[in-house]
């Protein structure tokens, strides 16, 4: 693993300290991580070691096979060694933009900003409210990072001497010239933020002795703490906004009363133009087609296949090009039937990716069924596409007039490009194929002029 600050390293279940390049991550509860912890810092994974010679072995050369611009060991003006010098500083780019946010640990030890009655001042964050209810700035942007392998992929195309037109050797100052800095700056997300105040109220009565008297008294307490919440995100693959309300949980006690406000997050809008900041930067090389889009986003799925997995689950450029010459003014009726036969396991919005662990956009929704059950049109359109589309598997997409569907991961086509179809007719079979964990139908719901916008299809079936 990478850690900023330490370097390189080898994650180790025993010990009390970091020693050389062996460092002790294995704590059995938070709790304990918060007792031993000295501070928050963020981690990059690179692999998992199978035998105990892997703890003693020479990470001098960690990362050091990554190749990126060097054509191998023979290659004496880029040896592996630069690349994987290069592959430390996508890490650090990554780590420095992420390290700016307050963490959930940070969020949780940071001091209240107001103590109002009986309330103590000085109290923590997490000893008032539940912290796993308050998204942390670290999680809110966490899922708009830009990827290494992205950074690679630039540098590959972007460094080679026949786009920049500098051939000759790397140590006469020409040749292979990467960019990571000015290509990370430019990927950057634009972020705008909103101020929310966590709020905590309590009263309550006991009962007191004043001379020869038991009496009621009334006492409360309030505390309060502004965090930040992310309302929107331009990201080098789609724009995103965010909308949020209070959370109000209000309990009465058996002396008293609570009222507790959290944020609450309503919805998540994904809209396009797709990889607009990725398309400017291969722009101002001359490189402007939607062919030298597609080249670097292919090689960094040829990099890194967590890449793969996310960037063709959540966007491909194989849409970009579809027919758009339709309106924009959606009817935002009912669907007058269901595409399958199946309940919902999972929703639209942000979630947890099922097999890379890491939290993003899902576009749509799944509809778990067993395989080969029938997938049918949800209303009349004609097929703009048919054919498997990456992390999608097998899938037709349906323009409708007013909004267009998409059908994911399915084992059989019904219909093919170009064909009318109408509500209720078989266009397919529910499968597994693409990034998937087992037989579902993945199902989205876009509008706009360009199809860019992503709308919650569960709001549309009938239930």
């Amino acid at each position: 693993m990478y850690i900023p600050g330490y370097g390189y390293g080898v994650a180790l279940d025993t010990g009390g300290a970091i020693k050389g390049q062996k460092i002790d991550l294995f704590y059995d509860t938070i709790q304990e991580a918060n007792n031993w912890g000295r501070r928050w810092v963020t981690i990059q994974l690179l692999g998992k070691g199978e035998t105990a010679e892997y703890v003693n072995a020479d990470l001098s050369n960690l990362g050091g096979e990554v190749a990126i611009l060097s054509f191998g060991k023979t290659d004496i003006e880029w040896p592996l060694a630069k690349d994987a010098e290069l592959y430390r500083k996508y890490l650090q780019l990554d780590a420095d933009w992420l390290d700016s946010f307050k963490s959930e640990g940070e969020l949780a030890e940071s001091k209240v900003d107001s103590a109002y009655g009986n309330a103590s001042f000085g109290a923590r964050v997490d000893k008032i409210w539940n912290i796993s209810n308050i998204p942390s700035e670290k999680d809110q942007v966490d899922p708009h990072r830009v990827a290494w392998s992205l950074l690679a992929s630039l540098d590959k195309v972007l460094g080679d001497p026949i786009v920049h037109g500098e051939s000759g050797l790397e140590s006469e100052g020409r040749g292979r010239k990467p960019n990571p800095e000015k290509h990370f700056k430019k990927l950057c997300p634009e972020l705008e933020w909103q101020t929310f105040t966590l709020s905590y109220y309590e009263t309550w009565t006991e009962e007191v002795k004043v001379g020869d008297e038991i009496q009621e008294k009334t006492y409360e307490k309030e505390y309060k703490k502004k965090i930040r919440l992310l309302t929107s995100a331009k990201c080098y693959d789609a724009n995103y906004q965010y909308s949020w309300s209070e959370n109000v949980e209000e309990q009465k006690t058996a002396n008293g009363y609570k009222k507790i406000i959290t944020p609450k997050l309503n919805s998540v809008v994904r809209t396009g133009p797709y990889y607009e900041k990725l398309r400017s930067i291969l722009q101002e090389e001359g490189l402007g087609s939607d062919m030298d889009l597609e080249l670097v986003l292919r090689i960094a799925e040829n990099i890194d296949p967590l890449f793969q997995i996310d960037y063709m689950i959540f966007g491909t450029p194989m849409e970009i090009d579809l027919d758009t010459e339709i309106s924009d003014d959606f009817s935002g009726n009912k669907f007058p039937v269901n595409p399958c036969t199946g309940r919902v396991t999972s929703s639209f919005g942000m979630r947890k990716h099922p097999i890379t662990g890491v939290v993003k956009m899902h576009t749509g929704i799944d509809i778990g069924a067993p395989r080969g059950s029938p997938v049918v049109a949800v209303k009349d359109g004609y097929v703009v596409y048919r054919g498997v589309m990456g992390g999608y598997g097998n899938t037709i997409m349906i323009e409708h007039g007013d909004c267009r569907t998409l059908y994911a991961h399915m084992s059989r086509f019904n219909v093919n490009a170009g064909e009318r179809v109408s509500a209720g007719q078989k266009i397919g079979e529910v499968g597994s194929t693409g990034v998937s964990t087992g037989p579902h139908l993945h199902i989205e719901v876009r509008i706009g002029k360009n199809r860019t916008e992503y709308l919650d299809p569960a709001k549309f079936l009938i239930f």
